[in-house]
């Protein structure tokens, strides 16, 4: 990512949509490892938030840029709850570090926190902003020459949400030139949200060979 980083798990309460919904990388998307190695990548997802979720569909488009240990994200997208109107737009960003591994080494483990927000409708004339805080850790496995990438994603995020500890699993298939796929699917208490999509990764000038992208 995806790209695959992320986009928000909230329980934001919809105004007049009536729906609640979990929020992860973007409102409606999984949320997700940072990308870290070398290079800039990206992403458009695709997020299915099930009924206890909010429902509806989302859509997302995703920009990250990987300093060796470092990472950052940032992504914005549409998302339409079940019984809502219109699709609300939403802003998401996401900074982390690979604590461990990389390289030769195939198991890395970082900390990120992400942070995004979204605007529903309270009334006919006014809208209201929620946000969410995400603080968290991921693990990613990368098999040497195996184009399947699994990584898992632990969080608890807070703000105009409901605060709970939420999973997250999926994989990166890494094709050739830097183009991939990617799934995840996002869960905690308040709903589910399964996510899809693509990504690309470019090689910086200057910067070397890019590292294999998270979501």
């Amino acid at each position: 990512m995806n790209r695959t980083g992320s986009m928000l798990v909230l329980a934001i309460l919809a105004g007049a949509a009536g729906a609640t919904t979990a929020s992860a990388q973007l409102p409606g998307i999984p949320y997700g490892p940072v990308e870290t190695g070398l290079g800039l990548t990206v992403a458009a997802d695709y997020g299915k938030p099930n009924d206890d979720a909010g429902g509806g569909s989302a859509y997302g488009l995703t920009a990250g840029l990987g300093f060796s240990r470092f990472g950052f994200s940032a992504s914005a997208g549409m998302y339409k709850p079940e019984g809502a109107t219109d699709s609300e737009m939403g802003l998401a960003a996401r900074l982390g570090m690979r604590l461990f591994g990389g390289g030769l080494n195939p198991i890395q483990i970082g900390a990120q926190v992400g942070v995004s927000t979204i605007s529903f409708p309270v009334s006919a004339t006014a809208d209201e902003r929620f946000t969410a805080i995400m603080p968290g850790a991921f693990v990613k496995l990368s098999p040497p020459l195996f184009p399947l990438k699994p990584f898992g994603q632990i969080y608890y995020p807070t703000g105009d949400v409901e605060e709970e500890l939420r999973f997250v699993v999926g994989a990166n298939f890494n094709l050739l030139l830097g183009l991939g796929l990617h799934a995840a699917y996002d869960y905690g208490d308040s709903g589910g949200i399964l996510g899809v999509g693509a990504h690309f990764t470019f090689r910086v000038p200057g910067l070397g060979v890019p590292g294999v992208p998270g979501m």
